[in-house]
């Protein structure tokens, strides 16, 4: 039900108007003392003459206006009576337990479904976990940071701090100043950290893999890095202190000297030289602990975890949207009954304002006939004070012309069987209000407990079609 339907208003009154005549500039005394100067109507006369006539006539218009416009009105007003009559009888609290049964009975199979996959999923993921730990004899549980890109932030800041620190020893000898001393620093750190990166995440994991062909290789490029990154930073110094003395100095010759004579550097030369080999050492180091030390055991934990929290959430995700159904439920029910109530009042109102409307059209004719009867009074006072000849007999008699009948409005009594009978649909589906919500709660509460078992009938106790799938799974965790 609309909780916005808009209210019947009531009947307005009638309101008397100038009466328009047939006749234009037509005037009641004006026109009986022509008629009196002819001593017109005869005093044979048994008919209303011209100018009565136009009175009667111009009455009888404002008479059928008032009937159209009550007309219009119960017309509508039936429309309206019609349309909540429909609406409250479409209230049925039995239904709307007998939806939230249905809608039980659909959310089962999806949610079902649901978790059946997801339990897969996770099943799947650990699967390859075991299989993963057995082929790499891996006893240990994964160790990790929670957040890795914590350490990745903090590379980022060794970058911008050794540059920054390194920045001041190669302004001394660069054009730009401090400015292209920056970017030369920039540079060198770089390759100081991007290759300790590259060492941290990937050759230091694979000295502990259990594949020997594999560590050897990843000592052997370990010993290449040290020897590279330990004569990088050599150059460096060297590289420095030659721009410093002679800015024109190609950087070829700070190989050749540092070969000459390896540590013949400058006390700058050393800062920068001991500065990068502890930024290579730090990078290294933090990269190595972004992860688990085995190589892409890290990975796999984090995909079980994973998987093992989306079946988590979704189950209570289950269980908040069944009791939000439930909820949604109960309140549909107190909503559809306050509506029906509302309408049942807005009914018994709009049907006084069907009899009221009858009412104001009775007295709207009683007015109107109240003014033809003074305008014919006006017309034979008038006219018989100038005529000589003694007037009509009918002059003496003044009666109603017009009925305060309605055509086609035998409708509204039977209204007020109607009535009765949406009071009582109303309360007998508030009667009934009770046990549909205990219904309700009882269908929730058995809900639960079957998601439950559900729950742990998939999960705890897979299928013998998902074990079976299970060739890498260990006994013990087949047995959960």
């Amino acid at each position: 039900m609309s909780k916005n339907d808009k209210r019947l208003m009531p009947f307005t009154p009638y309101i008397p108007g100038k009466t328009t005549f047939e006749k234009k500039d037509f005037s009641i005394e004006k026109f009986a003392a022509e008629q009196g100067l002819q001593n017109n109507p005869p005093t044979t006369d048994t008919e209303f003459d011209v100018g009565q006539t136009i009175i009667k006539n111009g009455y009888a218009r404002d008479h059928t206006n008032e009937q159209e416009r009550a007309a219009k009105y119960l017309s509508g007003a039936k429309a309206d009576l019609e349309s909540r009559r429909t609406k409250i009888l479409g209230l049925n609290i039995e239904t709307l337990g007998d939806n939230f049964t249905v809608k039980l009975q659909v959310e089962r199979h999806i949610v079902e479904a649901n978790l059946k996959n997801l339990s897969k999923n996770k099943y799947e993921e650990l699967r390859h976990l075991n299989f993963f730990k057995k082929i790499n004899k891996i006893h240990a549980i994964a160790r990790y940071p929670e957040h890795p890109i914590l350490h990745f932030s903090l590379l980022l800041l060794i970058v911008l701090v050794e540059s920054v620190a390194n920045s001041y020893f190669f302004a001394q000898g660069n054009d730009l100043g401090l400015l292209g001393g920056y970017t030369q620093a920039l540079l060198i750190s770089v390759v100081n950290v991007g290759s300790s990166l590259l060492l941290g995440q990937y050759c230091l994991r694979y000295l502990i893999h259990i594949n020997i062909f594999l560590r050897i290789i990843n000592f052997l490029i370990f010993f290449s890095y040290i020897v590279f990154i330990f004569v990088f930073n050599l150059g460096v110094g060297h590289y420095r202190d030659l721009r410093s003395s002679e800015r024109l100095t190609p950087v070829t010759e700070s190989f050749q000297t540092m070969l000459n004579d390896p540590f013949n550097i400058s006390f700058d030369g050393s800062m920068l030289f001991f500065i990068g080999i502890g930024v290579a050492i730090l990078a290294s180091f933090d990269s190595y602990k972004s992860d688990d030390p085995y190589p892409h055991y890290g990975r796999m934990d984090r995909a079980f975890k994973e998987a093992t929290s989306k079946h988590r959430k979704y189950e209570e995700s289950c269980k908040h949207d069944l009791e939000k159904s439930s909820q949604t439920a109960l309140e549909e029910i107190k909503g559809e009954l306050q509506e029906a109530s509302s309408a049942l009042d807005n009914f018994g109102e709009s049907l006084i304002h069907v009899k009221n409307a009858y009412s104001i059209f009775k007295n709207s004719t009683k007015a109107i006939n109240d003014r033809y009867l003074e305008g014919l009074k006006q017309y034979r006072l008038t006219n018989k004070d100038i005529r000589t000849d003694p007037p009509p007999e009918y002059f003496s008699i003044f009666e109603e012309a017009f009925s305060n009948n309605l055509e086609n409005q035998e409708w509204v009594d039977r209204f007020d069987a109607v009535q009765k009978d949406l009071v009582k649909h109303v309360k007998t589906n508030e009667s009934q209000r009770d046990e549909v919500k205990k219904q309700i709660s009882n269908q929730l509460e058995a809900e639960l407990d079957h998601l439950q078992t559900i729950i742990t009938k998939i999960d705890k106790g897979m299928s013998k079609e998902l074990r079976e799938q299970d060739q890498f799974m260990p006994g013990k965790d087949k047995s959960d």
